[in-house]
């Protein structure tokens, strides 16, 4: 879908995800073996790269037509999961053959990759984050899953067993050898990724956004989570998304509204004090579970000492 936002002067490419019911999808996904596909000096996922051309070849009039009747506006391309992985190879394509469109310069193309595959080596990666971004909500089991994607598909009966060797044999794999294999494929540029839960805490917490690069540790692990499924879901990533982008306005400061600087400090002294109170409470916590175990292990001594 080529769509015009004239309000923000862009040229949006979107790229729908994977859908279930079309064998071809699955077809492109699957497609793909380690180093099978060498593109720009590195490697790629073959079956993303297959359709990357497919679309570059079927809508090439039109974005040139496009870019030239609009030579102000921005290009976007956007898409999730399978579309991810389209759009971050079909944004590489773009880039090589600026001359196409109009000579484009590279700082008015982005690429916005949700929850996407890990399509492309490490120096692509590296290559292109000035360009691409990709976001990832806490758990998602797609941009770590660094083994084929045939094998976790076809064994879908049994994808917790699957999940699981997968990040036994990524925790056994050195470090040092996985980053000198260069056919290792990574998810593409730079990473947002949304944090919504905290270890030993009820329910979700205020959306919190780190950055980071492809060899990051937190995305070379499978994490063994009841939502490594559900934060794949494009709803559940545009909900936190958005929450996150609501969290990092500030309309209670003096400087966004027309408050005062009393007004302002009051609101942040309160922010603060929630900050305290949660500390405190995580720290309660903590401290309750240590005593149980120092009884528990002062029961376990005793039952010893009497049995002896």
């Amino acid at each position: 879908m080529i769509y015009l936002d004239h309000d923000n002067a862009d040229i949006v490419v979107a790229i729908r995800g994977l859908n279930v019911a079309k064998e071809s999808d699955y077809k492109v996904l699957l497609d793909n073996k380690l180093g099978q596909t060498k593109f720009n000096g590195g490697y790629v996922h073959n079956g993303l790269l297959k359709a990357a051309q497919w679309v570059l070849d079927a809508e090439c009039e039109v974005f040139r037509e496009v870019i030239e009747r609009y030579p102000s506006y921005t290009l976007t391309f956007a898409g999730h999961s399978l579309g991810a992985g389209v759009v971050t190879l079909l944004t590489i394509l773009v880039i090589q053959n600026r001359e196409k469109f109009g000579n484009i310069e590279r700082k008015r193309i982005r690429c916005f990759a949700i929850a996407p595959a890990r399509c492309i080596s490490l120096n692509l990666a590296l290559r292109y984050a000035d360009v691409i971004n990709s976001v990832v909500l806490q758990d998602d089991f797609l941009p770590r899953t660094t083994m084929a994607l045939e094998v976790v598909y076809k064994s879908f009966f049994c994808l917790p067993c699957i999940l699981c060797l997968m990040c036994v044999k990524d925790t056994c794999t050195l470090e040092d050898k996985m980053l000198k294999d260069p056919r290792r494929l990574y998810a593409p540029g730079r990473l947002y990724h949304i944090i919504v839960r905290k270890p030993f805490r009820i329910g979700k917490a205020p959306p919190i956004v780190r950055t980071a690069v492809p060899v990051d540790g937190r995305f070379e692990h499978i994490v063994l989570s009841c939502n490594l499924i559900s934060d794949h879901s494009i709803i559940w990533i545009e909900r936190e998304s958005q929450n996150a982008l609501d969290g990092w306005r500030l309309p209670d400061m003096m400087f966004a509204t027309k408050c005062s600087l009393s007004d302002a400090c009051n609101t942040i002294a309160k922010q603060l004090e929630n900050v305290y109170s949660s500390i405190a409470a995580s720290f309660s916590s903590y401290f309750f579970y240590y005593i149980c175990l120092i009884f528990m292990l002062f029961v376990l001594i005793l039952v010893h000492r009497i049995v002896m």
